[in-house]
């Protein structure tokens, strides 16, 4: 799947944290998970700009159609956290 480097990197970050919401270990406050939330609506509209999207005007429906067409192609998994969150034992 061809990507703009710029959105790319961005939706391995924005993977990473959604990655995080998704595992939500016991640790994970309901606060800390609220800023999670924040920071993937922030992350968002960021793939849709790189995509030459405009705030308020797209930029987030194109970034998470991206989101999800990507996650379904399987590149994903290459971008797959390894943190102690994701994967017991991982790197942090």
């Amino acid at each position: 799947m061809r990507i703009p480097p710029t959105a790319r990197a961005l939706l391995h970050e924005y993977h990473r944290r959604q990655t995080h919401l998704d595992k939500r270990p016991a640790h994970l406050t309901e606060t800390a998970a609220e800023q999670i939330r924040g920071e993937l609506i922030g992350l968002r509209g960021a793939v849709g700009i790189a995509l030459g999207e405009k705030v308020g005007e797209g930029a987030d429906k194109a970034a998470a159609q991206l989101y999800t067409r990507w996650r379904d192609s399987g590149d994903a998994a290459a971008a797959a956290c390894t943190c102690e969150t994701c994967t017991p034992g991982g790197l942090a």
